[in-house]
C-alpha cells in the first residue's frame, strides 16, 4: 500500500464512506472511494478511526444501535449473561450484560478478534483499561471491573447509562435561550469533571458531544477514554496527524496543537478547546470553523480561521468572551484548568462578572501593542507628557502584569495536578521568586502575607501536597550521578567527573566534595558503611577507598559495550556481567574470581547477598537462578517473569535486566521493559507483573525492612513507591527529567532520594513521613471539632455517639465517652475553664472536664436534637440550637438558660460568634443567614445567602468579614458592618458543609461534600489551593498552622501546612540560582519584554 494514491477525496466523503452499507439507509456511495482507500494508508487510517468514533457512546446507552438477541456471535464470559451488541468500532464491540451475581446492568467492551488488531491497538485499549479504572468521579462512566480472557484479549465492565448524547440537547439548543443556558450548564459540570480527570494526570484528547451521554436525571456523564493518555506519556500514541494520517481524536473538536506539529504538545488545554467547540455550537447552531473539504483545507481553518461572531445581540456578551478565551489558538491565552472554566460559566448562569472579561481586554491591548511595536513606540515618544495617557498605560501595565503573573500559576497548578511537576515547578517557581521575604518565612506568609504572595505560596504548598519534596539539589553542569549512598548526618553522592559530594539533611546543602579519583569516570558503585568503591575508567576496573581514594586493587578491561557491575553490601565482593564471560563474581581488592557461568541474560548485574554467600543471576526465559558461595551450587530456581509475557512482549537483545531481592531474602523483583515482575519466596503470592513505568531501562530497590519497593526508568519522569504487602502503589515521586538515574531510600525509612539524569538531587518525605496525620484511635467519621491552642487538645464529636480528646504535643487519646446513645453532632471548648459542651440525636447537653461531668445536663427543647453548641469568646454564654430552629442561651457561671430566639430559617445548620462576642451568624436550611446580637439574641439582620441550603456562616477573627457556604456550591463573603456582599467565590457543584477560619483571618478553609478541601484567599477573595480528600467534609479547624479534617468515613487528621511550606522554602536557593542562570524564568523575561514595548520614554 502506498502513501497516497492521487487526490484525497474530503473529509465529508471519506465520513459517509466510513457508514456501513447496512447503515447507510440506502445512501449511494461512490465506487472510486473504495478503491482509493484501499490503496492510501492515510484514508484508510481515516476510515478506520471514523468507523471507530461511533463506538463508545453509543454503547452506554439503549438508544444504540441494537442488534438482535438470536445472533449467534455473542460471547459467553463466565459470571455474565449477554443481552445484546450495542455496537462495534474498529477497536472494540459493546455489548449489553448483566452481571449475574449482583445482578447488575452493565455494559462489556471487548477488544476485536475479527479483523488483525494491531500491537498499537492493544495497548490503547489496555492503557483505556488503566486509566478509567482510576478514575471514579459522578460526571464520568464509572469502571466497575476488567477480565482477562483467551488469547490475550480483555473486558472492560462499564457502569450501563440510559440517556440521550449531548448531541440531541445541542441540537435543539439553536435560537432557544433556555434550551441554550441548559447546554452550559451541562458543560460547566463537563468542565467541572475533566477537571477531577485531569488533576489525576488524565487528558482525554476527544471530547466530543457523542462522547458525553446526559443520564436519566439530567447530568452528563463523559465516556470513553479509549485514546486518552496520561499526562507527558503519549510519546508512544499520535499527538497529531502523521504522515499517515493516523490521529487520536476527532478533527472537528480537535484543537490547532493537536492537528499542527509547530504548536507544541497538546495538553489538557487541548480538552478545554474542545469544550468551547462543543460551546460555540450549543450557542451558535454549528461548528466555529467548516470541517468539510481536504484535509489539508480543514487544518487550516482548525489552526487559522476565526470563530464568526453572531449578530449582536443574539448571544450574550459575556458568553461571547467565555467561548472565546476556549478557542483562543494559543493555549496561554486559553483557561488554564477545568476549574476555572467551570467557574466562569457558573458566574454566567448567574448574572455575576466573569472572569475571562477583564483578561480579554487587556489582551486586546498587548496584542495590538505587540502586532504595532515600532508604531506604538512612535506615538508613545510623540505623546509623552500626557498625563492621562500615561497614567491609563502605567495602570493597564499593572493589570496585565497582574493577569499574566495569575494565568502563570493557574496554569502552574493545572500541570501540578495532571501530574506534571517539572513543568509546573518551571511555571511557578519564577512567579514565587518575586517575593524573597516570603520565601524566608513561608511558613508565615501563607497565612498573612501579601495577596501576591499568598497566592503564589499556596500553589507552591498544594503541589509539595502530591507529595513533600524536602530539598534540591544540583550536580555541576555535565555531572551525572553513579552512585548515592548514606551518611551519619547526609547524603553523598559519586559523580562521573570522579568527584564525591555530601550534603546535609534534610536541606540539602552541600557541607564536603572531595576528588576520588582523576579524571572522569564511566561507572562507580560504593558499599554503605565500608568505605570502599569499584569506579571503571575507559581500560580499568579500581577499587577504592572512599575516604582518601586510596587504590586498593585493580583489573584490565576490555572496552567491549554492555558492561554491568555491582558490589555486596560488606564492598567484599562484587558482581558484573560482559559479553566475554557471563556473569563473574570477584573477590575484592584483587578481583580474584570465585564464581563465573553463562547462564544468566545480558545485560543485568548479578545479585549479591548482604552475608557474601548467595549469587542470583537472572535467565533469558524469566527466571532467577541462585548459586552458593564461593561453591557455586544451585541453591534456588524460581520462574519470575511470567512466560506468556516474555512471549507477548519479547525482549530486545539490548534491553537490560535488573534483580533486586529483599535484604531478608523474601522477596525479589526483576525489572524489564517498562514491568517489574515480583515474587514472595516460600509462597503461592505471585502478583502479576506491575506495569511500573515507560521506557527499557528499569530499576527496582527495596528498603531496608522490605515494606517498600522503588521502582524507575531511563524515560518516566516518576518513580513510583510500593507497598509490598500488597504491591500496591502509593506514592508517585515526580519531576525526573529524562528519568531516574539513582534512587535510594534511607536505612530509618524516613527519606528517599533521588538523582535524575541533568543531575537534580531531591530529598523526599518517606513513605510513613507524611504532612497529614492521623489521631490514633480516632473513631471514623466526625461531625465537629474543638481544639485548645493553650494545650494542644483536640476533642471531636463523632457518630458513634462518643466525645473524644487527644493530645496533638504527645500524639495520644486522652479519653473517649459515650455522650449520646445515637450520634454526637457537635462540641465546643470553654476557654480558661477547661471545660468542653457536647451533645446529639437525643438532645442532652454534657458538660465535661476530663471526660467527667462537670455540670448537670442541660435541654434546648425536649427530646430535640441538638446540631450546633458555640461557647462566646469571652466564655459567659453558650450558644445551642435545635432541630426546629430555636436558639438557646444559657449563662456558663450557673449553667442556666437566659432565653430561646425561635428562627424562621428552616433546619438551623451551623451557630458561630463574632470575635468580639457581640453577634451570632445563623445560617438555615432555607438559604437565608439571619445576624443576631448579643446580649439579648434579638434579630438585627436576615437576608438570602444562597439558592439551595444554606449550610456554614462563620466571621473572621478580626470580625470584618462573614462567610457563608451553600449547597450551591459557592463560598459567599459579607460585609460585618452592613451586610453588603464583598464577593463570591465558587467552589464547585457540590454542598458545602464546613468552614472555619485561620486566626490571622486571610485564609478561609472549606470542607464539600465532593472531599475537597480549599483554601480561599481573603479579601481577595480567590480560590487558592485545593486538597482532594476523596471523602465528603464534615468538618474542619485550624490548629494554629495545622488544620484538623474530619471525614464522612474516615478517621481524623491533622494537615501540616507549615511542613509543606518549608518544602517550598527548601527548594528556593536550588530555583533561585536555576533562574538566574536562565535555565527558567521564561515568564518572566516574556513579561519584562512585553512591559518594554509599553513603557513610555
Amino acid at each position: 500500500m502506498s502513501d497516497s494514491i492521487g487526490a484525497c477525496p474530503s473529509v465529508e466523503l471519506l465520513d459517509a464512506y466510513a457508514v456501513p452499507e447496512s447503515k447507510a439507509g440506502g445512501a449511494s456511495r461512490e465506487p472510486d472511494i473504495g478503491a482509493h482507500v484501499e490503496n492510501c494508508k492515510a484514508c484508510a487510517e481515516w476510515v478506520r478511526n471514523a468507523r471507530f468514533e461511533r463506538e463508545f457512546a453509543d454503547a452506554a446507552s439503549t438508544r444504540a444501535f441494537a442488534r438482535d438477541l438470536t445472533e449467534p456471535s455473542l460471547p459467553e464470559l463466565p459470571g455474565y449473561q449477554i443481552v445484546r451488541e450495542v455496537s462495534r468500532g474498529g477497536q472494540g464491540i459493546v455489548y449489553e450484560a448483566t452481571q449475574i451475581r449482583t445482578r447488575r446492568r452493565v455494559a462489556l467492551k471487548i477488544l476485536r478478534q475479527d479483523h488483525g488488531v494491531r500491537r498499537s491497538q492493544r495497548a490503547r485499549f489496555e492503557r483505556e483499561i488503566e486509566i478509567a479504572a482510576a478514575l471514579h468521579h459522578p460526571g464520568i462512566v464509572s469502571v466497575y471491573d476488567s477480565i482477562a480472557l483467551p488469547r490475550g484479549r480483555h473486558a472492560l465492565v462499564l457502569e450501563f447509562v440510559e440517556g440521550r448524547s449531548l448531541n440531541q440537547l445541542i441540537a435543539e439548543c439553536a435560537g432557544d435561550r433556555t434550551h441554550r443556558e441548559r447546554c452550559v450548564e451541562l458543560l460547566g459540570k463537563v468542565c467541572e469533571a475533566i477537571h477531577y480527570a485531569h488533576q489525576r494526570g488524565v487528558i482525554h484528547r476527544d471530547l466530543k458531544p457523542s462522547n458525553i451521554l446526559v443520564d436519566a436525571i439530567g447530568n452528563p456523564r463523559i465516556l470513553d477514554f479509549g485514546v486518552a493518555c496520561w499526562f507527558g506519556a503519549s510519546a508512544g500514541e499520535p499527538a497529531r496527524i502523521t504522515l499517515t494520517g493516523e490521529f487520536a481524536g476527532t478533527l472537528a473538536y480537535a484543537a490547532p496543537e493537536q492537528v499542527s506539529g509547530d504548536r507544541g504538545a497538546p495538553d489538557l488545554r487541548s480538552d478545554l478547546y474542545a469544550i468551547g467547540v462543543m460551546l460555540y455550537q450549543a450557542s451558535v447552531g454549528e461548528l466555529p470553523y467548516d470541517v468539510r473539504g481536504s484535509l489539508d483545507t480543514v487544518i487550516k481553518h482548525i489552526t487559522a480561521a476565526t470563530p464568526v461572531r453572531p449578530v449582536r445581540g443574539k448571544l450574550d456578551e459575556d458568553l461571547w468572551i467565555i467561548i472565546s478565551k476556549a478557542l483562543a489558538k494559543d493555549p496561554d491565552r486559553r483557561y488554564q484548568s477545568g476549574e476555572a472554566m467551570a467557574s466562569d460559566l457558573r458566574r454566567y448562569l448567574r448574572g455575576e462578572t466573569i472572569e475571562a472579561r477583564r483578561d480579554s481586554r487587556l489582551y486586546v491591548v498587548r496584542k495590538a501593542l505587540s502586532r504595532h511595536r515600532y508604531a506604538a513606540s512612535g506615538v508613545c515618544a510623540a505623546i509623552v507628557g500626557l498625563a492621562v495617557f500615561g497614567a491609563t498605560l502605567k495602570s493597564s501595565n499593572v493589570r496585565l502584569g497582574e493577569a499574566l503573573r495569575a494565568s502563570s500559576i493557574e496554569r502552574a497548578r493545572a500541570l501540578g495536578a495532571a501530574g506534571a511537576r517539572g513543568e509546573a515547578d518551571e511555571l511557578l517557581w519564577p512567579e514565587m521568586l518575586r517575593y524573597p521575604d516570603a520565601l524566608r518565612d513561608p511558613e508565615t506568609a501563607i497565612f498573612n502575607g501579601g495577596e501576591q504572595e499568598r497566592r503564589a505560596l499556596w500553589a507552591g504548598v498544594e503541589m509539595q501536597a502530591a507529595q513533600p519534596c524536602l530539598g534540591i539539589a544540583g550536580l555541576p553542569e555535565g555531572a551525572r550521578a553513579c552512585d548515592i549512598w548514606w551518611e551519619k548526618q547526609g547524603i553523598s553522592v559519586l559523580s562521573n567527573d570522579g568527584m564525591i559530594r555530601t550534603w546535609s539533611l534534610p536541606e540539602l546543602r552541600l557541607v564536603a566534595e572531595r576528588r576520588l579519583v582523576p579524571g572522569r569516570i564511566l561507572l562507580g558503585t560504593v558499599a554503605w558503611g565500608a568505605d570502599r568503591g569499584v569506579v571503571r575508567t575507559e581500560s580499568k576496573l579500581l577499587c577504592l577507598e572512599l575516604s582518601n581514594g586510596k587504590v586498593l586493587g585493580s583489573m584490565d578491561l576490555d572496552p567491549a559495550p554492555g558492561f554491568q557491575m555491582r558490589l555486596s553490601p560488606t564492598g567484599q565482593l562484587l558482581g558484573f556481567w560482559r559479553a566475554s564471560t557471563g556473569a563473574v563474581v570477584c573477590r575484592l581488592p584483587d578481583f580474584a574470581p570465585i564464581f563465573a557461568t553463562k547462564e544468566g541474560t545480558a545485560f543485568h548485574r548479578p545479585w549479591l547477598s548482604g552475608s557474601d554467600d548467595r549469587v542470583g543471576v537472572i535467565t533469558e526465559d524469566g527466571r532467577v537462578c541462585m548459586y552458593q558461595l564461593p561453591s557455586g551450587k544451585p541453591a534456588m530456581d524460581v520462574q519470575v517473569v511470567p512466560p506468556d509475557l516474555l512471549r507477548s512482549d519479547p525482549h530486545a537483545p539490548d534491553d537490560p535486566w535488573n534483580l533486586t531481592v529483599t535484604d531478608s531474602g523474601d522477596s525479589l523483583a526483576i525489572g524489564r521493559r517498562r514491568r517489574v515482575s515480583v515474587a514472595r519466596l516460600g509462597t503461592a503470592d505471585a502478583p502479576p507483573p506491575l506495569l511500573a513505568t515507560v521506557g527499557n531501562l528499569v530499576d527496582a530497590m527495596f528498603s531496608s525492612s522490605g515494606r517498600w519497593m522503588l521502582t524507575g526508568s531511563n524515560q518516566d519522569s516518576h518513580i513510583r513507591v510500593w507497598k509490598t504487602s500488597n504491591w500496591t502503589e502509593i506514592v508517585s515521586l515526580p519531576s525526573h527529567t529524562g528519568g531516574a538515574s539513582a534512587m535510594s531510600v534511607s536505612p530509618d525509612e524516613k527519606y528517599i532520594a533521588s538523582i535524575d539524569k541533568p543531575g537534580v538531587i531531591r530529598l523526599w518525605s518517606g513513605p510513613e513521613l507524611s504532612w497529614k496525620t492521623t489521631l490514633p484511635e480516632s473513631a471514623v467519621g466526625p461531625h465537629d471539632l474543638a481544639f485548645d491552642p493553650s494545650t494542644q487538645a483536640i476533642w471531636a464529636a463523632c457518630s458513634d455517639g462518643t466525645l473524644a480528646e487527644w493530645s496533638l504535643t504527645e500524639s495520644r487519646l486522652v479519653w473517649r465517652k459515650q455522650v449520646d446513645p445515637e450520634t454526637c453532632y457537635t462540641v465546643t471548648f470553654l476557654p480558661g475553664r477547661d471545660v468542653v459542651a457536647a451533645a446529639g440525636e437525643h438532645g442532652k447537653i454534657s458538660i465535661l472536664r476530663d471526660g467527667f461531668d462537670a455540670a448537670p445536663e442541660l435541654h434546648v427543647d425536649s427530646g430535640s436534637r441538638i446540631t450546633n453548641l458555640r461557647f462566646s469568646p469571652d466564655g459567659r454564654y453558650l450558644a445551642a440550637s435545635a432541630r426546629l430552629s430555636p436558639v438557646a442561651f444559657f449563662d456558663t457561671k450557673t449553667w442556666t438558660k437566659l432565653g430561646v430566639s425561635q428562627l424562621e430559617v428552616g433546619r438551623i445548620a451551623t451557630v458561630r460568634w463574632s470575635g468580639d462576642g457581640g453577634r451570632i451568624a445563623v445560617a438555615g436550611s432555607d438559604g437565608s443567614c439571619e445576624v443576631l446580637n448579643m446580649p439579648g439574641g434579638k434579630s438585627i439582620a436576615k437576608w438570602r445567602a444562597h439558592s439551595g441550603s444554606c449550610r456554614a456562616a462563620v466571621f473572621s477573627p478580626d470580625g470584618s468579614v462573614l462567610a457563608t457556604g451553600g449547597d450551591d456550591g459557592v463560598v459567599r463573603f459579607w460585609n460585618a458592618s452592613n451586610w453588603a456582599s464583598l464577593g463570591a467565590v465558587p467552589i464547585g457543584n457540590d454542598n458545602i458543609f464546613c468552614l472555619a477560619f485561620h486566626p490571622d483571618s486571610h485564609i478561609l478553609a472549606v470542607g464539600d461534600r465532593a472531599g475537597r478541601v480549599t483554601q480561599v484567599g481573603v479579601p481577595e477573595f480567590k480560590a487558592l489551593a485545593s486538597f482532594l480528600v476523596g471523602s465528603p467534609v464534615m468538618a474542619v479547624e485550624f490548629v494554629g498552622s495545622r488544620l484538623g479534617v474530619g471525614t464522612i468515613d474516615g478517621p481524623i487528621e491533622i494537615w501540616d501546612f507549615a511542613m509543606l511550606a518549608r518544602c517550598v522554602r527548601g527548594a528556593s536557593e536550588f530555583w533561585k540560582g536555576r533562574v538566574e542562570r536562565g535555565g527558567a524564568g521564561s515568564v518572566i523575561k516574556q513579561e519584562t519584554d512585553l512591559m518594554r514595548v509599553r513603557r513610555l520614554p
